[in-house]
């Protein structure tokens, strides 16, 4: 076995190790003098509305790079390419993959739903109790599909089907008046 073959099986291994670590543990960032690598793939910070994506810089999107650079570069020996043609086809498969994960990935980030509500979105709504409130003030409303932790504002007791109006948030859980 020469030396590149081990080369290019190293370089598929090690995009098969970082691909599968991203893949069952989630991305990771790396930040070295203000440039970030890895960024995006399974970052969940994005703020309210936003719905996070892949990078095309991401470690994933790197070790499928590296893995398919690999794997072309070992078929090219298997099939006697010269060492030009097993680094171009190296790296224009590995590009060509890259690139076709990253637009997948993409697709599918944009396919993701956003359930994640505001407070902000909720207040001045109207809701119905569902739920009573309890010895410690709490109840529960539903406001469309949704549910929510509410107290009234004076901590009065609320009944059950009784209609409230969301004033604020307060402490995790929301203000109601009754109507």
């Amino acid at each position: 076995m020469s030396g590149l073959q081990i080369a290019y099986i190293v370089m598929a291994g090690v995009g098969l190790l970082f691909l599968s670590i991203t893949i069952f543990s989630g991305d990771f960032e790396l930040e070295h003098d203000g440039i970030e690598i890895g960024h995006g793939d399974a970052d969940s910070t994005a703020s309210h509305g936003e719905i996070d994506s892949p990078s095309i810089f991401s470690l994933r999107t790197f070790a499928t790079f590296l893995l398919v650079f690999g794997l072309t570069g070992i078929i090219c020996i298997h099939n006697e390419i010269g060492i030009g043609g097993q680094l171009i086809s190296g790296f224009i498969s590995g590009i060509i993959i890259a690139f076709l994960y990253f637009v997948v990935m993409k697709f599918m980030y944009s396919m993701q739903g956003d359930s994640s509500v505001s407070s902000f979105d909720i207040i001045g709504k109207q809701g119905i109790v569902t739920t009573p409130s309890t010895s410690t003030g709490l109840a529960q409303i539903k406001v469309g599909n949704t549910e929510y932790l509410v107290r009234e504002t004076n901590n009065k007791p609320l009944t059950h089907n009784e209609f409230v109006k969301i004033v604020k948030a307060e402490g995790g859980s929301l203000i109601v008046e009754k109507q």
